[in-house]
């Protein structure tokens, strides 16, 4: 199979609509040699690069702001707390607000 960005890109603003409190993002992650994953920056939707300065916390939850769950990684990226979410290998977080 060939990937092709364009459709996961469309495919991925169709489900953003869908879900106007969910903001889906590229996350660049490593796994451990014991399968943990650890998210270490993310790729907003205007494609600029965001380093996560620190993981504050980690646990399986719900967003109670977009509805889904999964696994939170509560994070501080460039001075600013976020809530970054694995859902079955998805990621998003909540827009600021809302």
């Amino acid at each position: 199979m060939v990937y092709d960005e364009s459709y996961t890109r469309e495919r991925e603003n169709e489900i953003s609509r869908a879900h106007p409190t969910k903001v889906y993002v590229g996350v660049f992650v490593k796994i451990t040699d014991e399968g943990k994953t650890i998210p270490y920056g993310l790729q907003w939707t205007d494609q600029k690069i965001y380093r996560i300065d620190r993981i504050l916390d980690v646990r399986k939850a719900a967003s109670l702001k977009a509805g889904g769950c999964g696994m939170r990684y509560t994070c501080m990226i460039c001075g600013k707390k976020v809530e970054l979410f694995d859902e079955e290998g998805r990621w998003f977080v909540t827009p600021a607000g809302r």
